[in-house]
This record gives C-alpha cells, structure tokens and sequence, in this order.
C-alpha cells in the first residue's frame, strides 16, 4: 500500500444547532486538522494527523452532519471520503452493569458515528466513531485493501492514526455446527428481495473478561463495542439488512463462563442469561489464552425467533495501535449474527440449485459433497482467513444466496415489528433529501431519509415504487439515486406562473420536485407513489384561489432536464416531457390521488423509464369553462350510456362550432393499459362508437380535442 503526503480537510455541513460555545465560523468550515485550512501529514505505513480540540467539540455536538474528507490513502490521487451521520440505537436503549448488587443502569457517551464511501469507488465502506477523546474506525477501498483508524490524545490535540489492517490469517475456526446448532430445517430461497421493512434488535453483553481488559472502566467497553457495531452495522445496511443495538449489559463481576471453548460459553449463556430485550443476545467476551482470544465463536442457526436459541458468542481480541485487527472483530461479529439469522457456512453442503453444494472450498464441507475449486476471497461466512486461504473481502458482504436467505428470513420472522414510514413530507423551503434506507413491505419498496437516526418519528418518506419485478438500482451501492427537494418559495402561499415550450398556455409549477437517477435500465413500466403536502396546492393558490387538487397534474421531465421551477423550465421541451391528468386510476397516462391526512396527499402513477425529474403544476392548457364563455372550439360532453350496452357506446356532444381537428377518444383499463383508440369527427349530437372488441369490464374513458383533455369518466361495459 503506497501513501504520498497529502492535506486531509474535514468540513461540516450542519443541519441541527449545535452547543453555543462554538463560534459561527467554526460551524461553516471545520479544519480536520488544525485550525489552518491546510496541513501537510508525514505519511508512511502509519499515516498521522492531529484534530484541533475546539474543532473535535464542534464535530461531537453536531447531531446530524455531512462529512467531506480529502485524503490520499492507497494511491498517487487525493481521494474524497464522503461520510454521513447515523445512530444505531433503538429508541429505549439502555446500558447497564451487571453487578453484585444485580442490574443497574448507567450513563454512558455512545458517540457520534459516520459512515460512507469513497467517491468514486462506490463499493467502498468507511465507517468512523467519535468520542470524547477518541476516534475509531475502518476504511474499505474498492479493491479490498483496509485502514484501520484509531486516535491517541497528544498535547496538540487528538493524533488520528491510519494504519493498514488486512485481516490477518487466523486458525480459529467458527464452532458453530451446521447440524447440531441449526435450529430449522427450511432455508429455501426466494428471488433476492431488497431490504425488508423489519429491524432486527440485538442485545450485546460484555463479560466480565472483556471489562478487566478495559481496566474496569465501563465507559471505555462501550466505546469499543459502539465503534465495533458501527462497522457491524455498515456490513448489514450494505446488504440491506437493518439491525441495532437495544441493550448493552457489562459484566462487572466474575460471571461464571466456563472459557473451556466456545460452545460451553455458548451453553452457559443460554442457561443463566434467558431474559433479554431484543431479538439476539450477543456475548462479545474479552478472554485471553496464552495471550490470545482462542476460542473463536459460535451460534445458533436461524433461531431470530426463536428467544430461547436466539444467542452467539464471539471471542473477540480487541484492536488497538499496536494490533490493528479491528476488522477481524466485525468479521467475528458480523459472521455469528449471521448464523442466528439463518445463514450456514458458505463451505456447507446447502447452496446451489439443489441446495447440495458448497460455494467455496476454504475449509472441509460440511456435508457429503464434493469439494469445488475456488482462488476468490470469501465472504462473511466463509473460512477463507484460514492460512493459505485466499482471505476475506468485506465488499463481497455475505454473497448472494446467504444474503438472499438472511433477507428472506428477515422478511418473514414474525417476531420482528414490521415498520412503515411516517407519512410524511419535507416541511422546509430551499431543502434536498436523499433516500438513505430502503425496505419492502413486499408490494411496494419505501425510499426514505432517516435523519441519520433510528427513530422512526423523524423519517421522511421520499418515494414509494412498485418495481414489478425490474431491477431499477440500489441506494446503498449508490446506482440509484432517489432526492426531494423544495424552493425557497414552498410554505410562503407563493409561486410562479411560467411561460414554457412544453404548453401552449402558461404553467404554475409547485415549489417541490424529486429525481429519479439510476445505472439501471427498466423493460417495463414501474407504479410510484409520491407524497405532496397542502402547502403545494397552497402555494398555487396565490395565483389561482379556487384551485383544487383534482386540477393540477404530475409531470416528468427526462434528463437532463430539470423540474426546478428556479430555472423557469427553460431546458424542457415536448420531447421530454409528460404529463398525467387526475384520474381514478394509476396509469401510463393519469395519476391516483389520495388524501392521507389534513395534510399530506398521495399521488400514484406509472412511470416507463428512470433518470427523470419529477414535478406538480397547474397547466392552464387543461383549464374549460362552462359553455356559454368557450370559445368556438370548445366541447362540452352532455351525456354517455354508462353502462355500455349493445356493443355500442354513446356520447352526446355540444359546442359552438365543428372542430377543426378530429377528436381522440381512448379507453384504458383500471390498470392504466390503453385498450382502444379511435379519431372521429365529433358531431354536436350522439355520437356512436363500437366497442364489441373490448371485454366486459370498467375502463376509464378519455376524449382529447387538439391535445386537450376534456372528459374522462368511468364506465362499466356489460
């Protein structure tokens, strides 16, 4: 691994108050370093910096942040470290010490931690913790190769220490038995489902080995076990799987585990720890034989619903400067809590097809078949940081079918709290969100903003898809990119009437629009839901009182091409854009609308490609008066047999004079899917139109005049 000398920058960009001791200037640009904008590091296996302590507060009290970093790690290129804020806690987490006097709960700093990637390489991870005087984290490139960051307080502040910290070959092996501790016998697979709307909480209990380690101090365990489950959770989210911490319980009297080997701690902690408050109880124990945690670790399989096999054990051996292996404990971690979530080892006679074989040959099958070929690193639960095996990847994560399987389970485990996102939108003018987190309720997928914390009550939810089995991208791996945004406008009762290309009459767009980008291309058309609030329609009324939320109409613009009212429309044309008119139904051609609440409204259509922009507007283009203002070639549509009967349908029309144009009468049905269309010369009386090819059934009727819509109805054809 090569380092050059580089400067490392670290801004903040805030969007909470933070304490009022740190002053406005230290809020707009935060040094990484010192308090000069630029400072060189003696780079060189280890590389060095030092974080300024008034820079360090200012960082700790900021409760939501995004975190820009210009560092130059393994390569002869500054690279960009983009990290983001995010809690893991579930909202009544509690810590406490189990003592003599039995349990009693304590008050303890769990940090701020970050995580993210480098631009650029969009399969990388980095995750980084901060404490009170400490910092702790991991950074994964692309290609596999691992630094370790820790921290060590110097007279000039704290000094950050990134280290390489490959995962070093071990021969401890997972005790975990794909027959003895596998808890049932069903692990057939689905077709990949993305994250499930369920969180898996787990309880974590430090023994009391782990507590000598840390020389009796609380405080410091659960630093260590809070940066540890920030990697662990980084694993999980990129495999979209939610997991967090519910309990954290140290053992601060001798506790009685055997330490013979790993199942009989295993057995003891299922034995004497039977209450807990989460979903998995987890031992993380600090014991040391000859110097070193011998014992590796075990768990149940598949056993989340299961309370009284839901327990692992790890044996972890605790990373500092001097024993940069931190990664190997997220590995340990991460590969157990695998297990309790169903998965086997990957050198288990129970992939493939036929679920008879083994995907990777880093230790003896488990199981009567045969050995296969493999030189790739391993995943999670692989074995392949044996010696002489090819290592371990932690970009690989768990692989396809365990992580298929994990995910399958986690979807359908009963004892999960299934969780759907508020109703919510953003309130705030001049703001932009991205979807963070992604889950399923398996019909629709939820795109949300999670304010970079678990609690479910400040989540806004972005966009809700029906994917129709398309492949359309992943927002943890960063092909798809799914954004809100309103102006600076939106909540002020104003907008802006716009003179555009795309409409023969002006527009008055509302002060909100989202994006839709992905790598990824669609064969058919998806549905999408999009929550709008009443101060949209609000905003409209400045300049139109009257006007309801049946008269405005959802567009999409393709890119590049944008929907921001601020820039007036100028980019988009005909060619780019389409429009849906209100409707009863969801369709290729007309939006749902739903009112969820007093204040947020529910739009659904179907949209045929992505990398578009997406926005609400009144087009005055779709505006009629009644018949005696109209112009000479307006229409007015007196009656329609509804039912349809004898094969015919009838509509009676009025206008002042013969339109120029023939009209375009469609009918689609209730799933938006266009069934006929037909031109004809409106005459101004009953105008009969044949329909013994459409089946019986309701179907939506729409009649166009010169590109204007001026009726739409549904009818039921017997």
């Amino acid at each position: 691994m090569n380092f050059i000398t580089t400067a490392i920058l670290l801004f903040v960009a805030l969007t909470e108050t933070i304490s009022q001791n740190i002053s406005k200037a230290k809020l707009e640009s935060i040094n990484f370093l010192t308090n000069e904008l630029n400072i060189q590091c003696k780079l060189g296996t280890h590389t060095k910096a030092v974080l300024n302590m008034s820079d360090f507060e200012a960082l700790l009290n900021c409760e939501k942040a995004t975190v820009n970093v210009n560092k130059a790690l393994h390569s002869n290129q500054s690279e960009k470290l983009v990290l983001y804020s995010k809690e893991f806690f579930e909202p009544n987490y509690k810590i406490w010490v189990d003592s003599s006097n039995g349990m009693n709960m304590i008050e303890c700093n769990t940090g701020k931690h970050f995580t993210g990637i480098i631009e650029n390489e969009p399969n990388s991870t980095i995750t980084l913790s901060i404490y009170d005087n400490s910092c702790r984290g991991l950074i994964i490139h692309d290609n596999g190769e691992q630094s370790l960051i820790s921290s060590t307080i110097t007279e000039s502040g704290i000094e950050l220490n990134f280290t390489p910290a490959p995962i070093r070959q071990k021969e401890l092996h997972c005790m975990t038995h794909d027959i003895e501790h596998f808890i049932e016998a069903d692990n057939s697979l689905s077709l990949r489902t993305r994250e499930s709307c369920n969180r898996v909480a787990i309880s974590i209990r430090a023994d009391y080995e782990l507590y000598l380690r840390f020389n009796k101090n609380s405080q410091s365990v659960v630093t260590y076990v809070t940066s540890l489950f920030n990697q662990v959770h980084s694993i999980y989210r990129k495999e979209e799987i939610q997991i967090s911490i519910s309990e954290i319980i140290i053992n601060t009297v001798a506790d009685g585990f055997p330490h013979t080997s790993s199942n009989a701690d295993l057995n003891y902690l299922k034995n004497k720890y039977k209450a807990f408050n989460g979903n998995i109880s987890l031992v993380l124990s600090g014991f040391l034989r000859s110097g070193k945690a011998s014992l590796g670790g075990v768990a149940y399989i598949n056993s989340v619903c299961l309370k009284s096999f839901a327990f692992g054990f790890a044996n972890i051996e605790i990373s500092d400067n001097k024993n940069p292996n931190f990664n190997y404990d997220a590995f340990l971690v991460a590969h157990e809590l695998g297990h309790v979530m169903g998965s086997r080892h990957t050198h288990a006679c129970v992939w493939g097809p036929n679920k008879n074989q083994a995907l990777d040959n880093c230790a003896t099958v488990e199981g009567s078949c045969k050995p296969i070929s493999s030189t790739f690193k391993g995943s999670i639960m692989s074995y392949c940081y044996l010696p002489g095996k090819p290592g371990i990847d932690f970009n690989t994560g768990f692989g396809q079918e365990p992580g298929d399987l994990i995910r399958k389970n986690i979807k359908a485990s009963s004892c999960l709290t299934p969780y759907s996102p508020q109703l919510s939108t953003i309130s705030n003018p001049a703001t932009t969100i991205q979807a963070n987190v992604e889950c399923s309720d398996g019909q629709y997928s939820h795109y949300y903003f999670d304010n970079n914390t678990i609690d479910e009550k400040d989540d806004i939810l972005i966009a809700s898809i029906k994917k129709n089995t398309e492949d359309i991208g992943n927002i943890y791996d960063g092909s798809l990119q799914i954004k809100a945004h309103t102006t600076t406008l939106y909540g002020t009762s104003k907008a802006i009437e716009l003179k555009v290309a795309y409409s023969q009459k002006n527009v008055i767009p509302a002060n909100r629009y989202w994006e839709i980008n992905s790598n990824k291309q669609i064969t058919k058309p998806i549905h999408i839901k999009l929550n709008y609030s009443a101060s949209d329609l609000k905003d409209i009324q400045f300049i139109l009182p009257t006007i309801s939320t049946e008269k405005l109409s959802f567009y999409t613009v393709k890119e590049p091409a944008s929907a921001n009212p601020d820039l007036k429309h100028s980019g988009i044309t005909t060619m780019v854009y389409k429009e849906y008119k209100n409707s009863s139904i969801a369709g290729s051609s007309f939006w749902l609308n739903k009112k969820l609440n007093e204040n947020i409204y529910s739009a659904e259509f179907q949209i045929e490609s992505l990398n578009l922009d997406i926005g609400l507007s009144y087009n005055k283009s779709n505006s009629f008066n009644d018949l005696s203002s109209r112009t000479s070639s307006e229409i007015k549509i007196k009656s329609i047999n509804n039912p349809i009967s004898n094969d015919e349908l009838l509509i009676f029309a009025d206008f002042v004079s013969q339109p120029l144009q023939p009209v375009t009468i469609q009918l689609y049905d209730l799933a938006g899917k266009q069934m006929k269309t037909i031109s004809i010369a409106l005459q101004k009386s009953y105008n009969s139109i044949p329909v013994s090819d459409i089946m019986p059934g309701m179907y939506l009727i729409v009649i166009d005049s010169n590109g204007q819509r001026i009726f739409k109805q549904i009818l039921t054809r017997l």
